[in-house]
C-alpha cells in the first residue's frame, strides 16, 4: 500500500496474476514508468507446522492450528475465529461463526474470546501470520493461526457461511465511528459516488499527471 522510496523501481507480484496487473496499470497511468510485474518466480518456503507455507520473515509468531483441529473446536462451539481475508471474501464464504475484522481490530477481537480458543485466519493464512506477529505477547495470548487459511478449510470440504456485512438495500454499515445509522449510510453512498467519478476527477486535476493508457505485461 505504500512505496517507501521516492522514484523507486516498483515490482509487483500476485500469485493469481490479477491484482498486480491492475495495480501496475494505475501506477503507469499516474506517470510511474519504472513499474514491472513479476512472473514465474519461485516462492520462498519455510516450515510452519507440518507442511511448507510461503510467508514473509517474521519474529515471534503465533502457533498454527490445523483445519481439522479447528473444525472440531467449531463443532463444539469452542472456537472464536477472527477472519482478516477482507469484506468481499467474508461475504462470499467464511468459517461458521467467524467474526470479520480489519487488522487494526485484531487485538480487541482476540481479547473478546471469553474463554474460547482464539484463532485468526485469512485467505491463505499469510496475512494472519503477519497480523498476529504485530501483536504484543500480552495481546497475542493463546492465539493460533489457521494453517493454510480459509483456502485450506474450503479444500477439505468443511462448511462455510455466506453473507454478513451486507451493504445492499436496507443493509446497515458496520458502526466503527459511533455515527447514527442514517449518517453512516449517507457517507458511504457519498464515497461510492466519489469512487465512480474518480477517473474524471483525476483527469481534471492540474496537479496530478494521469492519462488513461493500455498496459501490457512482459
Amino acid at each position: 500500500r505504500f512505496v517507501g522510496v521516492k522514484g523507486a523501481r516498483i515490482v509487483l507480484h500476485d500469485p493469481a496474476g490479477v491484482r498486480d496487473l491492475l495495480t501496475a496499470s494505475w501506477l503507469v497511468q499516474f506517470g510511474r514508468n519504472e513499474v514491472y510485474v513479476l512472473r514465474d518466480s519461485a516462492s520462498v518456503e519455510i516450515e510452519i507446522g507440518p507442511e511448507p507455507k510461503r510467508v514473509v520473515r517474521l519474529g515471534a509468531r503465533a502457533p498454527s492450528i490445523l483445519a481439522s483441529e479447528l473444525k472440531a473446536l467449531v463443532d463444539a462451539g469452542e472456537a472464536h475465529v477472527v477472519d482478516l481475508a477482507g469484506a468481499n471474501a467474508f461475504r462470499k464464504a467464511h468459517i461458521p461463526g467467524a467474526a470479520y475484522a480489519e487488522r487494526s481490530e485484531l487485538a480487541a477481537l482476540v481479547a473478546a474470546a471469553e474463554g474460547k480458543a482464539a484463532v485468526v485466519t485469512s485467505e491463505d493464512g499469510i496475512l494472519a501470520y503477519v497480523a498476529s506477529a504485530a501483536l504484543s505477547p500480552g495481546q497475542r495470548g493463546n492465539l493460533r493461526v489457521l494453517l493454510g487459511g480459509n483456502a485450506e478449510w474450503r479444500a477439505r470440504g468443511y462448511p462455510t457461511e455466506s453473507g454478513g456485512l451486507d451493504l445492499e438495500a436496507g443493509g446497515d454499515i458496520p458502526d466503527r465511528y459511533g455515527l447514527p445509522e442514517a449518517r453512516r449510510n449517507e457517507l458511504f453512498r457519498r464515497y461510492l459516488d466519489w469512487e465512480v467519478s474518480l477517473v474524471d476527477s483525476l483527469g481534471a486535476d492540474p496537479d496530478v499527471r494521469f492519462a488513461i493508457r493500455s498496459f501490457a505485461s512482459h
